[in-house]
């Protein structure tokens, strides 16, 4: 969402009588109206991308490509061919876009033109990956039980932790920490500047989203056991 600017992004599909139809579209906060569309080549499994700083949206779809269009018009930049499957979000920090694939590749391409950086393997393979840029690195869970930052300018990998079951979506940041909620119910704290894992315990129940934090509480919806809220420690939230 765009809120400042008064818009939202999202991408559509269409089964059409079998012949499959995809697009990311902008519409009007005030009033839903359409602004504009951009039609994809196929479906579009994703979740698309607003940056403001860049003034696009980086959207995926089916037939393994990645399209970054202008946010106000909905013209195509460029268009990127994938390694695979974008089926989560992809994110734009350092003037680059960020995307991960359902084969265990890590994309890095220029925003400015559409050009590969870099590309890395992940880890195992994981079908719904959304990123996270933060402090210098690119968050992402692979598709067994891993967190792991890579080095956002060059891809190399900084440091990995391991949590007791995969994990759900991304990593959540709260204050100088992150959060990552295991969709076995496991609730874990890290600390990205000191590259370790602080604490983790169980919350109970099974999940397929990431929590939510603000005003000093975290809100986790399982599927089994209902919608969680938690107090933070005022620490966690320096």
């Amino acid at each position: 969402m765009d809120v400042a600017g008064g818009r939202v992004f999202i991408n559509t599909e269409q089964w059409n009588n079998g012949a499959p139809l995809g697009s990311v579209i902008a519409l009007d906060l005030r009033n839903g109206r359409q602004l504009w569309r951009h039609r994809h080549r196929y479906w579009a499994p994703g979740t698309p991308f607003h940056s403001p700083d860049e003034s696009v949206v980086v959207a995926t779809s089916n037939d393994r490509s990645m399209v970054c269009v202008d946010a106000c018009s909905g013209e195509r930049r460029w268009r990127f061919k994938t390694h695979g499957l974008v089926r989560g979000r992809p994110v734009v920090a350092h003037g680059r876009v960020y995307a991960a694939t359902e084969t265990g590749r890590l994309h890095c391409v220029e925003i400015a033109t559409g050009e590969r950086a870099w590309t890395v393997r992940y880890g195992a393979a994981q079908k719904h990956v959304f990123l996270l840029a933060h402090l210098g690195c690119v968050y992402l869970f692979d598709g067994k039980w891993h967190l792991s930052a890579f080095d956002a300018l060059t891809g190399e990998m900084r440091w990995i932790s391991r949590l007791r079951s995969e994990g759900s979506w991304c990593p959540v940041p709260c204050g100088r920490h992150l959060v990552a909620l295991s969709r076995g119910g496991h609730l874990a704290v890290l600390d990205p500047e000191r590259e370790l894992k602080i604490w983790e315990d169980s919350i109970g129940g099974t999940y397929r989203q990431p929590p939510a934090i603000a005003d000093g509480f975290l809100a986790a919806a399982s599927n089994d056991q209902g919608l969680k809220t938690f107090k933070l420690n005022p620490h966690y939230l320096q």
